[in-house]
């Protein structure tokens, strides 16, 4: 990081595509899809102008980065605001604040950006500004077979800027929690274990 830091040219991430199609990068450390410190290190070369659309996308990936009571999954005029009522905290990095991060790197380097603009009126962005998928697997079978009760399980259908994220994982919890305890309740004793089995996700 700190050899390609020293560049004034830009440096690219090599990825390949699996037979899904799903894209992974090459690299061994320094990617985008490495662990939060490295990937907290890493800044986009041209980087975008803060408008009020790209602000917007930056205080909801900011929210997801520090997950506050779960607050990815709130609506996006939930995170929105979260963002909003801890920016004290997120222009002056308060310490405390930011190691309840769950992500606690990506959450500081968006500290950064966000103390950047507000404070030294930078309106360039160069932090990558991640948005996930739900259930992708899940979200392409439900469109491929039009199944609107699954795809609305999967954030498929429309939404507005208020309504609560779906959560298929966490609707699943319940009956899959249920099926291993009874399977750990009435088989034999080498999976008695499997009774006392609590999933969280």
């Amino acid at each position: 990081a700190k050899s390609f830091s020293n560049l004034k040219t830009p440096f690219y991430i090599n990825t390949n595509a699996d037979w899904r199609g799903r894209i992974y990068t090459q690299s061994f450390y320094l990617s985008y899809q490495s662990g939060d410190f490295a990937t907290a290190l890493i800044n986009l070369y041209k980087g975008e102008k803060l408008t009020e659309k790209v602000l917007k996308y930056l205080y909801i990936y900011g929210a997801n980065c520090h997950n506050e009571n779960n607050i990815s999954k709130a609506s996006i005029t939930n995170r929105i605001n979260w963002v909003k009522d801890n920016l004290d905290k997120i222009i002056n990095l308060d310490f405390d604040f930011i190691l309840k991060a769950d992500s606690i790197f990506l959450f500081t380097a968006f500290c950064l950006t966000v103390r950047d603009f507000h404070l030294f009126k930078k309106d360039i962005v160069h932090l990558p500004v991640f948005l996930d998928a739900t259930c992708s697997g899940i979200q392409h079978l439900a469109a491929l077979i039009k199944d609107f009760e699954i795809g609305q399980k999967v954030n498929l259908l429309a939404q507005t800027e208020d309504d609560k994220v779906n959560d298929l994982y966490s609707d699943l919890l319940e009956p899959v929690n249920k099926a291993i305890n009874e399977y750990g309740l009435n088989s034999n004793k080498d999976c008695e274990i499997f009774k006392n089995i609590k999933l969280e996700r």
